[in-house]
């Protein structure tokens, strides 16, 4: 099972990151294991994702990317039965949280090298992503459809941990690199030694 998540998610940050603007050699560095929840960065997109396998072959992955400057909470799905998804067609997807308000997501057809799945990105910073954060955190099950067909009940034992986890790679990647300065940007530490700050 998790040969298939690491197939899988190389294939997803190979396919996201053709999406993204620079070419840069996409890695997966593994963050931590969160009972069967894995927490990975994915240079390529740049960002922390929580993933988890399903019986029956379901990969499900949330997390944050960053796209044209913005964070983003991410909410994958990927199957191998699904080989009729088109790269690129929106499909009305809706999901249960235990007993909540049902979701409707447009999300987008993806072939992540062969894998075909459906993704949906929030803008992380509003109080939608928060929700839906917090209720996949909170409800022990969620229920996926396409129109009237059941594509899943899945278990979510472990998600807050899991997400939380991402949370805590995500601020851990987001403080590295913001810890990178202009070496002759004359900061306040070294400015009575650095000839270029006056």
């Amino acid at each position: 099972m998790h040969n298939f998540f690491r197939i899988a998610s190389t294939a997803l940050i190979v396919a996201l990151g053709t999406m993204l603007p620079t070419q840069t050699k996409a890695e997966v560095t593994s963050w931590k294991t969160v009972g069967d929840w894995d927490v990975d960065f994915y240079s390529g997109l740049p960002g922390c994702l929580a993933s988890t396998n399903y019986e029956g072959g379901t990969l499900f992955m949330i997390g944050f990317i960053k796209r044209d400057d913005k964070i983003l909470l991410d909410v994958t799905l990927m199957d191998d039965a699904w080989a009729s998804i088109e790269n690129g067609k929106e499909y009305n997807v809706k999901v249960f949280f235990g007993d909540e308000t049902p979701w409707t997501l447009e999300m987008t057809g993806r072939d992540f090298n062969g894998n075909p799945g459906l993704t949906f990105s929030f803008d992380a910073s509003t109080e939608q992503s928060g929700q839906f954060a917090r209720e996949f955190m909170k409800e022990t099950e969620m229920k996926w459809y396409y129109r009237n067909t059941m594509l899943g009940h899945y278990s979510l034992r472990g998600s807050r941990q899991a997400f939380d986890t991402a949370v805590e790679c995500q601020k851990s990647f987001h403080e590295a690199v913001s810890g990178l300065s202009d070496p002759f940007g004359g900061s306040s530490g070294n400015s009575n030694t650095d000839p270029f700050s006056q």
